[in-house]
């Protein structure tokens, strides 16, 4: 659902309210001051602008995936949420999806893609897997690369060459959910326990049959998501990076990164931009 895109008649506290998620049966309180609205599931009071704009007053914050938003800042307007939507995805898919399938892939794979549309934004770059079927679907990711800029671009590469995994540029969410808005992040480790988990690793993955044998470049550390025991099937694994800031430069900035796809039951792989 979303706000109407015009006309004044369609707008109202009320329907601004409901589409922030409050309960249908918000009114007043006959227990309060007559000029104070309640809702009484989850305690956003009062209804107003301020604190829709704002996330204030038990409001859940704005979602910046939706095209149209209030700015929150003063002036508060209803005309703001024209065309508001709190269920937009705040991501938008980049490049191919990466189809699930058995793979007998022995080298790293280079996966580049062109990200001009995003100039002057800032942004974070989000891997999405879901899992294949069983343990042999230890999908793994190295050396990203992330536009930058000197007059021209350039690129900044995250090759993951040590256990710190680069001072937490990536992190990654520590359970399942296929929802990115209600997904939590946690940093990097190389504990295997927990599904939804991206892990650092070097050497090869611990299951057999699954996995290339050591990072890009013959050595050092790569992420991967294990699926074996309660990671599979069809579980998610979300990943994504720090803010980038991509200015304005001549010529086309480029994402890249290395991708490992080495088993019977791979699964699919979405990569993604989220404009913050």
């Amino acid at each position: 659902m979303a706000v109407p895109s015009s006309g004044t008649l369609n707008l109202s506290l009320f329907g601004i309210a409901k589409e922030m998620e409050v309960a249908s049966n918000l009114g007043y309180d006959n227990t309060m001051p007559y000029s104070v609205y309640r809702d009484s599931i989850n305690g956003a009071t009062p209804v107003s602008l301020k604190n829709m704009s704002t996330g204030a007053g038990g409001f859940d914050a704005i979602n910046s995936g939706s095209s149209s938003k209030p700015n929150g800042t003063i002036p508060y307007s209803m005309a703001e949420f024209y065309g508001y939507d709190h269920d937009a995805s705040p991501l938008t898919q980049i490049g191919s999806t990466y189809s699930a399938g058995s793979y007998s892939n022995t080298s790293w794979e280079n996966i580049s893609i062109n990200v001009g549309a995003y100039k002057g934004k800032t942004v974070r770059f989000v891997w999405h897997y879901v899992s294949g079927s069983s343990y042999t679907g230890d999908i793994q990711i190295d050396n990203i690369a992330v536009p930058t800029h000197n007059n021209y671009w350039t690129q900044t590469y995250y090759n993951l060459g040590t256990s710190s995994f680069n001072g937490g540029f990536l992190s990654t969410t520590t359970s399942n959910t296929s929802n990115y808005a209600e997904a939590s992040f946690g940093s990097i480790s190389t504990s295997t326990s927990g599904y939804g988990r991206w892990v650092g690793r070097s050497g090869s993955t611990p299951s057999s049959n699954t996995g290339l044998s050591s990072g890009y470049g013959g050595s050092g550390y790569y992420v991967y998501a294990e699926t074996s025991s309660s990671g599979a099937p069809s579980k998610n694994f979300w990943l994504r990076t720090d803010p980038v800031i991509l200015a304005y430069e001549v010529g086309s900035p480029y994402f890249s990164f290395k991708l490992g796809r080495y088993g019977s039951t791979i699964g699919t792989l979405k990569i993604y931009v989220e404009e913050l």
